[in-house]
């Protein structure tokens, strides 16, 4: 997956670069000066934006979201026609946007996507965009309409031409949401019906998240020999997949489930490789606290933790407001009063970005970044 999402990037560099000059942004030439670099034709372009579209899973899961925002942002730019892959462009942009810290430019774009692709009569990508809305709403804490809006995603099946992946997590979102809410029964019985489907198609990365999300399950329920044994096969995955944002999360899962155990040298020592894991994606963990006392029951730390992909990232709370992990708000489910989702994301805060963090230029090789997120610089 890495190498083909790193080959594709950089075949995107050579598509989408010279519309903005050759110096790329910021630099001092730029469209059709005298340098020679005129700009790109428009199936050029319309190709480029079609390869960051399909690049949405490097993106997503190999641990490049930033430089995914990046290149998606100007092949959009460059490509305002209504095109079945500005759909696409759009609710990946939208998915990247709202997993670290824009929740509400994430949701707009995957909501602009939606409206695009009903008009272009693309059901299949309606039904992507419809994904990261849930996604988003989920991470919101908007968790009634979470529930209800993935209840009506399964129900509805998947439509012809529709991304089997994203079929899959819908179901491991609709599990999240159960979870949410306290049901972790219901969440288990989801889970096993996309392990199922997963079986079916020798699928790996979505099955690596239903297996986290068996393990958050029978963490709320206290099992803790399940919920270790899920998330030790979750990790296998996406060791397999180079899946770096789960792999982070799932150790703090992990070192979670082995201090409930009082198995607390290996707490450390996953924390220890977490730590090393977030460094290359984001060290505030998006706001996580990985070992925090359970609240009533012991899912407080994980439970907003992604069950999906990083699509559903948690941010800090903005200076000023109350902690979103506070021990004090009140429970949002009357019949669990000890099991509080946190809200991660309704809270965020504008940072400036570190030199790691900035956009990159057109030039710019994964090789040759001492900031590289690859999975094996950890």
């Amino acid at each position: 997956y890495k190498r083909q999402g790193v080959k594709g990037a950089d075949t995107l560099a050579l598509s989408v670069a010279p519309s903005v000059g050759p110096l790329g942004p910021g630099g001092e030439s730029g469209g059709s000066g005298e340098s020679g670099q005129g700009a790109s034709a428009p199936e050029d372009r319309l190709a480029g934006l079609r390869l960051a579209g399909t690049l949405w899973f490097y993106w997503h899961a190999c641990g490049a979201p930033r430089e995914g925002r990046y290149w998606l942002d100007r092949a959009l730019d460059a490509n305002p026609e209504p095109t079945r892959e500005r759909a696409r462009g759009l609710w990946s942009a939208g998915l990247l946007a709202g997993c670290p810290e824009d929740l509400t430019r994430g949701r707009r774009m995957a909501e602009d996507a939606r409206a695009l692709a009903q008009r272009l009569g693309d059901a299949a990508e309606a039904a992507h965009a419809d994904y990261v809305i849930g996604v988003i709403r989920l991470f919101a804490d908007d968790l009634p309409a979470a529930l209800a809006h993935f209840e009506a995603c399964v129900s509805r099946g998947r439509v012809p031409g529709q991304h089997l992946s994203l079929v899959g997590l819908d179901q491991v979102e609709l599990a999240c949401a159960l979870g949410f809410l306290g049901r972790a029964d219901r969440a288990v019985e989801v889970c096993e019906k996309a392990l199922r489907l997963c079986e079916e198609h020798g699928e790996q990365w979505v099955r690596s998240y239903v297996l986290r999300m068996l393990a958050l399950a029978h963490t709320v329920k206290q099992d803790w020999p399940c919920a270790e044994r899920h998330a030790r096969e979750a990790l296998r995955l996406k060791l397999a997949v180079h899946d770096v944002t789960g792999i982070a999360l799932t150790l703090d899962l992990a070192a979670l489930i082995a201090s409930h155990v009082g198995a607390h040298e290996r707490a450390a020592v996953l924390l220890g490789g977490a730590d090393r894991v977030w460094a290359a994606v984001d060290r505030n963990r998006w706001g996580s606290q990985p070992c925090a006392p359970p609240a009533g029951t012991a899912n407080s730390a994980p439970w907003r933790r992604s069950a999906g992909p990083p699509s559903s990232m948690p941010t800090t709370a903005a200076p000023g407001s109350p902690s979103p992990r506070s021990s004090a708000a009140p429970s949002r489910n009357p019949a669990s009063p000890n099991v509080r989702p946190s809200p991660p994301c309704c809270r965020t805060r504008q940072r400036s970005a570190s030199p790691a963090e900035r956009p990159r230029s057109p030039n710019w090789s994964p090789k040759a970044s001492p900031t590289s997120r690859s999975p094996t610089a950890w």
